[in-house]
């Protein structure tokens, strides 16, 4: 069979021609390893693989892998674990140290995410982390994470602030192992415990690289394409092809600044060159925005990443808070979804959970940091976004940014205050943040807390200077444009349940987490009587729902999320309260302080409520103001006294001196008399008496003698036997009055009676009356009362009667 020679050409020339072809699309298509999530493309072709694969990891990388390991026999040996860990880090113990430092994050981020792509020109960016005690495990996968999935062109520096921590592990080992990343990552410590809120503004002085300034908690893992946070600017998409497309009105780069005209239609003009000269490089921020991760959960011992709770279908929420500043979520609205182009675009919220944002550096220092009035932690939060807001700036959640958060276990109560922060720093902090931006709602605040109406918070008027000098919007601006769904949530203001044409309400005893509710006096303060019923027909108090107890009859307080426990309603033209799953009605026991449900009855009494406004809050800020000028007055006062208290404590100290020297000697003497005490029976001291009595009995004759021998003259006589004869009568009274004692004491001892009943020979010279001595009388001694043996004549004197008085 011949072949013909033009077949045969034309067979080569079509399958050359094939071959051809094949070869010049292999060299067109993309490859792997060329393509860049940040590159904009001209087509609409997705990108090939897994996202993770498009970013290098920084250079040097540790090697860190984990091993394996039986997870159920760890288990066994440790089940202790998490109890250790709670005063210890908080965090798991025995699975959180057995985790991978560098581990596989799992991806979280939807799927329209991976079709995103950003401009290669981002800021770089500071990561400020922050730490106080921290676990190493989870400090450690921390700092891996960030290092790993952010690409190193944006990532500037890795600042880690030591908030006075003294583990072991956090000193030299810390430093030692940190030097391994040549710098990218900085140590820097507190002198002092300065609370988490003055540590982020510190660590805000210390990254001065990055354009932009991304907090941390330091027991975070971030996720992949985590960076896409630092955005500064967020483009329209078209939803069909997926392509971005700047706005229109603005400079040749497409950026426009917010405008009106003067019949106030919104507009979009050209960046001027006034506002160009601020900025270093054309995408830097207009010093305005500030993003928020979503933030997903870290399971506290299984260490599995799960999304939050408290949102749409989607898991989208806005933060948010109720009247007493206790940090919520509320589902992303439809008013928010409008404004949006596409279910990844970043939605504004009125609020932040604080923890973890990024924020353009310059802005932040414009905008003062944290107000250096709060303490330790507690509050940081809602300041800073209040702040935000009313002052120009927009505060955005970012969907496509993902970050793991582990959150403390249960039972934890805190890293305890330093000794220079006084009582109660975390309601101070309240107070401090709704003087400077709630304005006339902060009334609404000190009804849910009226413990708070007398705290001393400090002196805010700088706080105050910087909203006027910034001409910052007022809080009720804020509520009405950006937090307007709140109240829908959180109704304002919450009210009392009262009794119908009673004086008793609904009453939480201050009970949580499954106390029973009951009645008592309306005080109208608010606090532990206000309640609120919001659109999900959640009966509530703070976080804290009203529901059926476990007897199916009392009325308890317990925790509550979003859409548990909607199950009451109010008619209010009926004053009735039904508990919708059973159809029962809340009722009362006014006599035993009770509250229960049970079966309707239209004619009981005690099944009728009224929700009241609290009259009382209209008076709460002139009560405030009264008492502050009360305490301020107060402090003059002792301001005015204290020159004169400090000169008064200083002789109190010298009396208190002295009555101690007073009080040694009282003892000592106490200590010499009860000595004595112990030494002198009332027996021996009558024997003594008997004693002296006698000699001062035989000294008196004696003198007697001398003086009728008349070797003593008569006035040193009289003198000296006068004063004896007064001595010996007082001993013989004493003589006779312990005689007397001894006698009644042994009364009831006949021994005792025979020993102390012996009758004591007293000499007396008795009472002696000398009338008349005459020169050479023969009176006899008798008449005087002398013995016979002491018969002697009385001198004279001059020959002259002398008139003797002798009183003995």
């Amino acid at each position: 069979m011949r072949l013909k020679v033009g077949f045969v050409s034309r067979s080569l020339l079509f399958i050359g021609t094939f071959l051809g072809l094949v070869v010049l699309w292999s060299s067109l298509s993309p490859k792997p390893s060329d393509d860049n999530p940040f590159e904009k493309r001209e087509d609409s072709l997705l990108p090939k693989g897994d996202l993770a694969n498009h970013f290098k990891p920084v250079v040097p990388w540790p090697h860190v892998e984990g091993v394996e390991v039986d997870l159920n026999s760890i288990r066994l040996k440790h089940e202790d674990a998490p109890a250790t860990c709670v005063t210890a880090f908080c965090v798991p113990g025995g699975n959180n140290k057995r985790q991978q430092i560098d581990r596989q994050h799992m991806d979280n981020m939807l799927a329209l995410c991976k079709y995103w792509h950003y401009d290669d020109r981002l800021l770089t960016s500071s990561v400020v982390i922050v730490f106080h005690n921290e676990g190493w495990s989870t400090l450690m996968r921390t700092i891996h994470s960030v290092i790993k999935r952010t690409p190193r062109r944006y990532l500037a520096e890795v600042v880690m602030i030591d908030d006075y921590s003294n583990k072991v592990h956090l000193k030299e080992r810390l430093e030692e192992y940190i030097k391994q990343w040549n710098g990218l990552v900085k140590l820097f410590r507190n002198e002092k415990r300065e609370g988490l809120i003055q540590a982020r503004s510190i660590g805000a002085h210390k990254a001065s690289k990055g354009q932009v300034l991304i907090y941390l908690d330091a027991h975070c893992e971030v996720g992949i394409n985590w960076t896409v946070c630092t955005v500064p600017l967020i483009d329209y998409i078209d939803g069909n092809e997926y392509t971005m497309e700047p706005q229109q009105g603005g400079d040749e780069d497409g950026l426009a600044r917010g405008a009106w005209d003067w019949s106030l239609l919104w507009k979009r003009v050209p960046l001027s060159q006034r506002e160009k000269a601020k900025r270093k490089h054309t995408t830097q921020p207009y010093r305005t925005v500030c993003t928020v991760p979503l933030i997903d959960s870290i399971h506290g011992q299984k260490f599995t990443i799960e999304s939050q709770g408290g949102g749409d279908e989607n898991n989208f929420a806005r933060g948010a808070w109720d009247w007493s500043m206790l940090w919520k979520r509320v589902p992303l609205g439809d008013r928010e979804k409008k404004l949006r182009k596409t279910l990844t675009e970043p939605y504004r919220s009125p609020a932040m959970a604080g923890g973890l944002f990024a924020i353009e550096r310059d802005f932040f220092f414009e905008l003062g940091l944290y107000d250096p009035g709060l303490q330790i932690w507690g509050g940081e939060n809602f300041e800073i976004s209040y702040k935000i807001w009313q002052c120009g700036g927009q505060l955005l959640f970012v969907p496509c940014s993902r970050i793991g958060h582990i959150y403390r276990l249960q039972g934890w109560q805190g890293n305890p205050p330093p000794a220079h922060v006084g009582s109660s720093p975390t309601l101070k902090n309240y107070v401090r943040v709704v003087e400077v931006w709630w304005d006339e709602y902060k009334d609404y605040f000190y009804a849910s807390r009226p413990e708070t109406l007398t705290l001393a918070y400090g002196d805010i008027s700088d706080l105050k200077r910087f909203r006027e000098e910034h001409r910052c919007k007022s809080f009720k601006w804020f509520m009405e444009e950006i937090a307007y769904d709140i109240p829908m949530h959180y109704p304002l203001p919450p009210k009392n349940i009262r009794g119908f044409e009673t004086s008793y309400c609904i009453d939480s005893m201050g009970h949580n987490n499954g106390g029973n509710v009951e009645i008592g006096p309306c005080h109208r303060m608010g606090g532990n009587q206000l309640f609120r019923i919001n659109e999900a027909n959640q009966l509530m108090q703070y976080d804290q729902c009203l529901t059926r107890g476990p007897d199916n009859s009392a009325v308890i307080i317990t925790h509550c999320e979003q859409n548990q426990h909607t199950e009451w309603k109010y008619f209010k033209d009926l004053h009735r309260f039904t508990h919708v799953p059973t159809g029962k009605c809340l009722d009362r026991s006014d006599l035993l302080h009770k509250v229960f449900i049970s079966d309707c009855d239209t004619s009981k009494t005690t099944q009728k409520w009224e929700m009241n406004n609290i009259v009382a809050i209209q008076n709460i800020q002139l009560e405030r103001e009264m008492a502050l000028a009360s305490n301020r007055s107060l402090a003059e006062q002792n301001l005015d006294m204290k020159p004169r208290l400090e000169s008064q404590k200083e002789v109190l100290v010298e009396r208190y001196s002295q009555l101690e020297a007073v009080g040694e000697n009282y003892r000592q003497h106490c200590s010499l008399r009860d000595g004595m005490v112990g030494q002198v029976s009332p027996e021996a001291m009558f024997s003594r008496l008997q004693t002296e009595g006698g000699k001062t009995e035989a000294e008196s004759e004696v003198l007697a003698d001398e003086f009728l021998e008349g070797s003593l003259p008569l006035d040193s006589f009289l003198d000296r036997f006068l004063s004896l004869r007064s001595l010996a009568h007082r001993r013989r009274v004493r003589i006779e009055k312990l005689q007397e004692i001894l006698r009644q004491r042994s009364e009831g001892n006949p021994a005792a009676m025979t020993s102390s009943a012996v009758q004591i020979p007293v000499k007396s010279v008795g009472r002696v009356l000398v009338t008349q001595i005459q020169k050479r009388s023969s009176t006899s001694f008798e008449r005087f009362g002398l013995h016979a043996q002491d018969k002697r004549p009385f001198p004279f004197r001059n020959g002259q009667i002398l008139k003797i008085s002798l009183i003995v």
